[in-house]
């Protein structure tokens, strides 16, 4: 069985609130349960997430994760 956000888009509370579990001692087991998303989908976006940050160092974190988000969106529309 798929955990219960299988499937569905990142929102931008979400990509922030994967990041804040990320920066903590955590499994990714327990970050996935805590997602309610799967092990492989936790990190592949905060793959993304952290390449983001990286590449646009100096452009603010919110309009980062707006940007993220819109992009996701635009994929699946």
């Amino acid at each position: 069985m798929y955990p219960a956000r299988h499937g569905k888009l990142w929102t931008v509370e979400e990509m922030w609130e994967l990041s804040e579990l990320y920066q903590q001692d955590i499994t990714w087991n327990s970050i996935a349960v805590k997602m309610k998303r799967t092990i492989s989908a936790c990190k592949s976006r905060m793959y993304v997430i952290r390449l983001a940050f990286l590449l646009m160092n100096d452009v603010e974190g919110q309009t980062i994760m707006d940007a993220l988000s819109r992009r996701v969106h635009n994929v699946h529309q």
